[in-house]
């Protein structure tokens, strides 16, 4: 229906009411995530000006919950949100580490770093999934535009090397990340096969 086949009179009070259950039926859509748009997300995430869908921002996000492999790079980036929110909260959590690996050990070294910034990071050796969550309310029942990004992508180098084929979905879809966000807590709660970054790794570890 367009104008034309409308009353005049009644198209403003329409069209607003349409504007308003299409900005609430995209919290349902989901976008599948390439190479390029993950590139483009991460490139979102530093703040700078990058072909992206703004209905999946995470500028206004306060918390996030990141699961994956971590470089200097995305720490960088992270310490940004950190230091220039106030009340924002990120925590990370890693897949083992092979410290007799330069890569691994320099992976190490940046999370330490990220550590002493304030990031919160634990360790799982059992841990296989790629997500991100970002969020602005710690009440699972409150429906906060969290956005989700799942997927096979890492946040470090290797993950956003032309070498390697990535794929996943980006969504706002409140059910699917209010799960993901039970499921970190799961995993990030897990006494057994979950440590803190330094238990994990003492600091005695050899990172050069």
């Amino acid at each position: 229906m367009n104008q034309e086949e409308f009353p005049s009179k009644y198209w403003e009070e329409f069209r607003s009411k349409l504007e308003v259950a299409n900005n609430g039926l995209g919290k349902f859509n989901v976008v599948f995530m390439d190479d390029q748009r993950f590139s483009n997300f991460i490139n979102h995430l530093k703040g700078n000006k990058t072909e992206y869908d703004y209905q999946y921002s995470v500028r206004q996000c306060n918390f996030f919950d990141i699961i994956g492999y971590f470089s200097e790079g995305i720490g960088k980036v992270l310490l940004q949100h950190l230091e220039g929110y106030k009340d924002c909260k990120i925590r990370l959590i890693t897949p083992e580490l092979k410290t007799d690996q330069r890569q691994d050990r320099l992976n190490l070294n940046a999370l330490r770093k990220m550590q002493e910034k304030g990031i919160e990071i634990r360790v799982n050796d059992r841990i296989h999934t790629r997500l991100f969550i970002g969020y602005s309310d710690r009440d699972l029942n409150t429906d906060s535009n969290g956005v989700l990004l799942l997927g096979t992508f890492d946040f470090n180098k290797e993950g956003l090397s032309e070498d390697k084929i990535n794929a996943g979905i980006l969504t706002r879809h409140p059910d699917l990340v209010k799960s993901a966000r039970e499921l970190f807590e799961r995993v990030w709660e897990e006494k057994i096969d979950t440590k803190p970054l330094n238990e994990a790794y003492p600091l005695k570890t050899n990172v050069l």
